[in-house]
């Protein structure tokens, strides 16, 4: 409509839009079209930069028992996890909501060369001062993310 509303509830349009997907699904053009598109988006995105495999991150983080150090210290790990601000301290991690942690890497760099996290304009987050500072900053611009961040070490 023209002042942006549908004329039926959320249920009737996620029902709508799955009979469509199904039905589209069995033309095999629009099957191929969806996966150039997406091939499309993957290129202009560069999610290839931005990302490294699961095995790498495995590589970079060699001591994966913090959620389990977290539990055993009393911490409430649900919806919670931690990122390591620097993969050469695998030790030192901050606390974050899901969210808040998903929006804070599309905001960084992972070096796999000198393990550490970069901002998009190159800048070395090399120290917990100025870590926090530029996560504080990122996480600020979100209105529905309110994060206490503290460094823990263990």
């Amino acid at each position: 409509m023209g002042d942006g509303h549908l004329n039926k509830c959320k249920d009737c349009a996620k029902k709508d839009a799955i009979r469509v997907y199904d039905r589209k699904a069995k033309d095999e053009s629009w099957v191929e079209k969806e996966r150039a598109r997406g091939r499309e988006k993957y290129r202009r995105l560069n999610y290839k930069d931005k990302s490294f495999e699961h095995k790498t991150r495995r590589e970079l983080r060699p001591d994966s028992n913090a959620t389990k150090y977290g539990r055993r210290i009393g911490l409430d790990m649900t919806q919670k996890e931690f990122h390591h601000w620097n993969y050469n301290y695998p030790k030192s991690v901050i606390l974050l909501s899901r969210k808040a942690h998903h929006r804070l890497h599309k905001h960084l760099i992972v070096n796999r060369e000198d393990k550490c996290c970069y901002t998009l304009d190159g800048e070395c987050l090399d120290t917990k001062e100025k870590t926090l500072a530029y996560y504080n900053e990122v996480l600020s611009k979100y209105d529905d993310l309110n994060e206490n961040l503290e460094i823990i070490n263990y």
